[in-house]
């Protein structure tokens, strides 16, 4: 037999309901009250704190505020300063440009390049300017503490060049990670450790012109392979600079020793010294050899 008391569970969820309206409905204006009250307080909080702000700021830490400012403007021109002084100084170009005649129409030209800075070396495109015409242009780059020849050879002109200058455009900076290659300097020279001896220069007469004739030995003592390095052949009458050419070395691993020879043409005079510079490009992983079947990289 049913009790008197049970409720059908969809009319127990509707008194529910009906219990909370009541409620609501009885108690309307105090809970419109309540709900005031806890704005107000909240926005008379607000109020408050911005007041105490105003007063804070303009009348208890103006003087702190003002010098906090003060020193905040001090230390970015300090900053900015720090910025400009650790940013790399301007390559250094030599006064001018020399250009050797190699026949009737074929010119070289050359200058230097150097770079002073420690921490950044260069890339550029640079080109020869003489009277309204220029050589074309080619791509070049300097490494840190470094000074190297710029060199535009044969270039054809119909009549001979004269009073050129070096053009450089595009130079983008690239700063040297300190904690992989701490000093470049000291990097260089044992990557590039070739002994560079019996440098000499002959020349002889030909059939209808001047025949010289420039070599050199040089030897690998370095651990590090490379596919043909580049050697610049700088020719001396004196202090000045009379001739330049650029040769290679093909696949120079460790421990090889060759003798390069190079042929002149041309008007050259008494020659009295030659100069050998080496130059690779260590930043480029391409021109290691591999020594064990895999591409062998320098200390990047």
């Amino acid at each position: 037999m049913m009790e008197d008391n049970y409720i059908a569970p969809e009319l127990a969820a509707e008194e529910k309901r009906f219990k909370y309206s009541l409620i609501w409905v009885e108690h309307r204006d105090l809970l419109r009250k309540i709900g005031l009250t806890i704005w107000g307080g909240v926005a008379g909080l607000m109020i408050l704190y911005s007041l105490w702000v105003m007063v804070d700021t303009f009348l208890i830490s103006y003087e702190t505020e003002r010098a906090l400012l003060v020193n905040t403007g001090l230390n970015q021109s300090t900053r900015h300063n720090a910025v400009l002084a650790s940013a790399p100084g301007a390559l250094k170009l030599s006064s001018s440009s020399d250009i050797f005649a190699i026949d009737d129409d074929r010119y070289d030209f050359y200058t230097t390049v150097e770079n002073e800075n420690e921490d950044y070396w260069a890339e550029f495109d640079y080109y020869f300017s003489y009277g309204s015409s220029v050589t074309e242009t080619k791509h070049g780059f300097v490494y840190p503490v470094e000074e190297k020849p710029l060199v535009y050879l044969a270039w054809e002109s119909d009549s001979r060049p004269s009073s050129a200058q070096v053009i450089l455009e595009n130079i983008q900076w690239h700063m040297i990670d300190g904690h992989t290659i701490p000093d470049f300097v000291t990097y260089r020279e044992d990557m590039i450790d070739f002994d560079i001896t019996d440098a000499d220069f002959e020349s002889s007469i030909g059939y209808d012109t001047t025949i010289g004739r420039s070599t050199f030995t040089v030897e690998n003592d370095s651990a590090f392979a490379y596919w043909e390095p580049l050697f610049y052949v700088i020719l001396h009458r004196g202090e000045s600079v009379a001739g330049v050419t650029t040769t290679v070395a093909p696949q120079f691993a460790p421990g090889d020793k060759d003798t390069i020879e190079q042929n002149w043409y041309g008007t050259l005079p008494a020659i009295t010294d030659v100069e050998i510079i080496p130059e690779v490009e260590l930043l480029d992983d391409s021109v290691f050899m591999p020594l064990t079947g895999e591409l062998q990289e320098g200390l990047r």
